[in-house]
């Protein structure tokens, strides 16, 4: 849970980050790759969130079970 959560904090910050720089600068904001990139990077993020939620989920069962 601990390394998933690092995951999403990294990438959180990498999307704030990106998302500032391309609001700020005319040259990032009209190259396409700079989009795909916070796309890539949304899409990774939802999917540690994910993971994140089925770990929660699988040791509430475990801990249901004992």
């Amino acid at each position: 849970m601990t390394e998933t959560q690092s995951v999403i904090d990294i990438l959180e910050r990498a999307s704030r980050e990106l998302t500032t720089i391309i609001s700020y600068d005319e040259a990032m904001r009209t190259n396409p790759s700079r989009g795909e990139q916070l796309t890539a990077i949304v899409e990774q993020l939802a999917l540690a969130r994910h993971k994140r939620l089925s770990l929660a989920r699988r040791i509430e069962r475990l801990a249901s079970r004992a």
